[in-house]
C-alpha cells in the first residue's frame, strides 16, 4: 500500500471520528483532547530520549492537569499550574541532591517545555468549543486546508526548497498554496458560515493561521531533526505520530482561542 493510499484511508476514518466527538462536547470532546495530548507527550517524550534526555513521567500527569484545568473552565490558571508543576520538580530534585545533575536539570526543562508546547495550547481547544462547535470547526479547515494544498502542490509543482536545513521536502511552492488556500477558506467561512466575519478579516485570518501553521510544521520538524527522527510516532499510517498531525494545530489554537475571547 502506498504512502498516499494509507494517509487518505487514515484520513478517512480518523476525521468523522474527531467530529464526532467534536459534535458531541463536553465529557466526550475533553476524553478525546486528554487521550491526544497524553499520546502527544509520549511522543515527545520519545523523541528526546533518542539523543539520552531523560523527561520524567511525571509530564503525563502534568499534561492530563492542564487538560483538566481547562475542562473545569479553570483555563486562566494555567500558567500558575505549569509554574508550580517547575517549582515542584526544583523541590524535590533539591531534596533529592539531584538538581545539580546536568540530565535532570535538562529533563525538568524539557517537561516545561512540552507543556507549553503541546499540552497548553490542547487545552484551549475545550473553551474554544464553548463558543460553539462552528468555532472549532474553522479552526480545523484553515489548518488541514493549508497543510493539504501544502503537501499536494508542493509535492506536484515544487521546486524550491522552502527551509532544506530543516525540511528538505518542503518547497515555496507548497508554502505559497497553502497561504492561498487557507485565505479562501477563511474568506469562504465568512461567506457560507459567517455574518459576524468580513471577507477581509477572513482572508487575513486564513493567512495569519496558514503561516503559524507552517511555522509550527517547521518547529517538529527542527525537534525530529535534532533528535535524528524522521516521524515522531508511527500511530497514524501514512501520517506518522501524533505530534506529526498536530504540529500546525500547536500555533494556531491560541491564535483563534484569543480572537473568540475578542469577538464573543
Amino acid at each position: 500500500m502506498s504512502s498516499l493510499t494509507e494517509r487518505l484511508l487514515t484520513a478517512l476514518i480518523g476525521i468523522p471520528l474527531i467530529l464526532t466527538f467534536l459534535y458531541l462536547g463536553g465529557t466526550f470532546f475533553y476524553l478525546l483532547v486528554l487521550v491526544t495530548t497524553i499520546l502527544a507527550l509520549a511522543e515527545y517524550r520519545s523523541l528526546w530520549e533518542v539523543k539520552n534526555c531523560q523527561v520524567t513521567s511525571w509530564i503525563y500527569l502534568a499534561g492530563a492537569g492542564l487538560i483538566t484545568l481547562s475542562w473545569l473552565d479553570l483555563n486562566a490558571y494555567s500558567l500558575a499550574f505549569i509554574f508550580a508543576v517547575f517549582v515542584s520538580l526544583f523541590i524535590y530534585h533539591g531534596l533529592q541532591g539531584t538538581w545539580q545533575n546536568s540530565t535532570i536539570a535538562t529533563g525538568v526543562a524539557l517537561v516545561i517545555i512540552g507543556l507549553v508546547y503541546i499540552a497548553w495550547p490542547l487545552s484551549l481547544l475545550l473553551p474554544l468549543r464553548e463558543y460553539g462547535f462552528d468555532v472549532v470547526l474553522l479552526l480545523l479547515a484553515l489548518v488541514f486546508g493549508s497543510d493539504t494544498a501544502a503537501f499536494f502542490i508542493g509535492s506536484r509543482f515544487g521546486r524550491h526548497p522552502l527551509a532544506p536545513r530543516i525540511s528538505p521536502k518542503k518547497s515555496i511552492e507548497g508554502a505559497i498554496g497553502a497561504l492561498i488556500t487557507s485565505s479562501l477558506v477563511g474568506a469562504a467561512w465568512s461567506i457560507f458560515f459567517s455574518t459576524s466575519l468580513p471577507i477581509i478579516a477572513g482572508i487575513f485570518l486564513g493567512l495569519l493561521a496558514s503561516i503559524l501553521a507552517q511555522t509550527g510544521d517547521l518547529l517538529e520538524s527542527m525537534l525530529k531533526r535534532f533528535c535524528g527522527a524522521k516521524d515522531s510516532g508511527k500511530l497514524l499510517p501514512g501520517h506518522g505520530g501524533i505530534l506529526d498531525r498536530l504540529d500546525s494545530l500547536l500555533l494556531v489554537i491560541p491564535l483563534i482561542y484569543y480572537l473568540a475571547n475578542l469577538i464573543k
